[in-house]
């Protein structure tokens, strides 16, 4: 059995997320914005890590490791997910940031703890974090994001396809955190 969330390392959560959310083959669906993907990881994602462009082939050979690597570095130190202590929170920020980008994820924890969202987690948003219940954090964050992505379809149809795996997606997430 895989250990409770709140003793999950970043390291441990990214194969969380990958395992249970993004997948291990490669994805071209025709409704993703992202286009093809791997492990979750689009092109663009896969060509900002490289410093180049990069071709579908690229996205094919993948591996796990190397998407890891890239989540850590582009989405997991962002919302500092190391520094939060309270698991189902570094989840969720993770999550977050892997699934509508570090900047929105970020700007949503600034909001939730009322500071200028400047989409960095600088010294004034650290305290402001760190003045907070861990776990009302948590559920205000998953109730942002939640906000988030029903906008995101009310403005955008064609997203629709994807409401009940979003769904699925943030009823896990809570689930693994309770």
């Amino acid at each position: 059995m895989a250990r409770p969330i709140n003793e999950m390392s970043t390291n441990e959560v990214l194969d969380f997320i990958i395992d249970n959310f993004e997948g291990t083959r490669f994805v071209d669906h025709p409704d993703d914005r992202g286009g093809p993907t791997k492990f979750g990881i689009t092109k663009k994602a896969l060509s900002r890590a490289k410093g180049k462009a990069v071709r579908t082939n690229d996205i094919h050979t993948l591996t796990r490791e190397e998407a890891k690597a890239i989540y850590a570095d582009a989405y997991a130190n962002p919302v500092r997910a190391n520094e939060l202590s309270y698991g189902p929170l570094r989840l969720a920020a993770i999550d977050y940031a892997i699934h509508s980008g570090p900047k929105r994820a970020v700007k949503a924890i600034q909001e939730i703890v009322g500071v200028l969202p400047d989409g960095i987690i600088g010294p004034v948003t650290w305290a402001a974090i760190q003045g907070c219940e861990s776990r009302s954090l948590f559920v205000r964050l998953m109730s942002h994001r939640l906000t988030f992505l029903t906008r995101l379809v009310s403005r955008d149809h064609s997203q629709v396809t994807f409401v009940y795996g979003w769904g699925k997606r943030l009823a896990k997430i809570l689930e693994a955190s309770a």
